[in-house]
This record gives structure tokens, sequence and C-alpha cells, in this order.
């Protein structure tokens, strides 16, 4: 059902990284300049392919073990987004230039992620003992 709170969960996913991909699309380089976020294609397609395995993992809510295993896989995707962001905000000397917000971002994404899956396997659970019961 998509009024489970694990939906919640992932439309929330899905606007944060709609906001990574639209909000935080230029970056200020060290020197001063200007860097979008598509001249690193590697860091974009992960983010625009997180986005749309949210939305596909949202969409799968009638088999909770697929949204389980493309939420992990959601995780994964994220895990490399934020250690991507971490080099790039530790690689830039000046304080001025770096964007610590772009951290918070995946990690809260990651978060979401985690608690969403705990929701699906309560749910999972739940089916199992009315199983059991019958």
């Amino acid at each position: 059902m998509i009024q489970r709170i694990q939906s919640v969960y992932l439309l929330l996913v899905f606007t944060l990284q709609l906001v990574a991909i639209f909000v935080l699309k230029d970056w200020i380089t060290a020197s001063g300049s200007f860097s979008s976020l598509s001249d690193q294609p590697f860091l974009y397609a992960g983010i625009i392919a997180a986005a749309f395995l949210s939305v596909f993992s949202l969409l799968k809510y009638k088999t909770r073990k697929l949204q389980f295993v493309l939420n992990r896989l959601n995780s994964l995707i994220h895990l490399v987004i934020l250690l991507v962001f971490v080099i790039r905000v530790f690689s830039i000397t000046d304080s001025e230039t770096s964007r610590p917000f772009s951290l918070f971002l995946p990690a809260l994404t990651i978060g979401l992620l985690y608690l969403a899956n705990k929701a699906i396997k309560k749910d999972e659970d739940l089916i199992r003992s009315v199983d059991r019961i019958r």
C-alpha cells in the first residue's frame, strides 16, 4: 500500500535526491569558479540512478523482499555518493568554498532508507506471524 510509513520514507528520499540534483548542481571550486554537477558524470549518474531506484522501490510495494533489496542497493549507491562528497570537500583547502551541506543529504537519505527497511522488515514479520496462526 502506498500509505505505509516506508512509502513516506522513500518519498522523502526521492525529494532529497531531487534537491541534490537541482539545488546542489553548482559547486564552487578552489579557484572561485563554478563547477557544475554535470561535469562529474559518475556522481551525477549515481544521484539520478538512486532517484530512479527509490521511485522504483516505492512502486514495488507489493513485493516487500524486492523492495528491501532495492533499498539496500540504494543505500550502497548513497554510500558511494557520500564518499565522493567527503573526498571532494576535504580536497578543497579554502573553507569558504566547501559545501558541508552537501554531506548531509546522502547521510540523511541513508538514514531514511534504513528506516524504510526497518518498516519493511516489520511488515514482513507481521505477515509471517499471521501466516503461522492460520
